[in-house]
């Protein structure tokens, strides 16, 4: 599917559920044009800076930031989360969020992620 999008002229983003062990060759190896994941939980972590080493530097990555962070932490933690991510990824990055967003979290969290993304530039 991922190939006949490419073929079509799509770019596509393939968001990877759970842990990526056995995974990364063939998440490499795919026609996707970047790649996403859910954050670090159910006791597998996600490691961009190391789906980052085994993948190469082509893809683009999406972070996976704790959407519990973003609703709980401040925006100084979420900030850094963001740079953390950013600085394992590499330049083809995108901050995002790992999972959902719940519908408890505050406007000004979610603004605090967006201004910790913009800060990238």
């Amino acid at each position: 599917m991922l190939e006949e999008c490419r073929q079509i002229g799509l770019q596509t983003v393939f968001y990877h559920c759970g842990a990526v062990e056995g995974r990364l060759d063939l998440l490499a190896g795919s026609a996707a044009d970047a790649l996403a994941f859910e954050e670090s939980k159910k006791g597998f972590v996600v490691d961009l800076a190391r789906i980052r080493r085994e993948i190469g530097p082509d893809k683009v990555l999406f972070g996976n930031t704790d959407v519990v962070l973003v609703r709980d932490g401040s925006p100084e933690r979420i900030a850094a989360d963001v740079q953390r991510q950013y600085a394992e990824a590499g330049p083809r990055f995108v901050a995002s969020i790992g999972s959902p967003l719940t519908l408890d979290t505050d406007e000004e969290k979610i603004a605090a992620l967006a201004e910790a993304a913009e800060s990238l530039r």
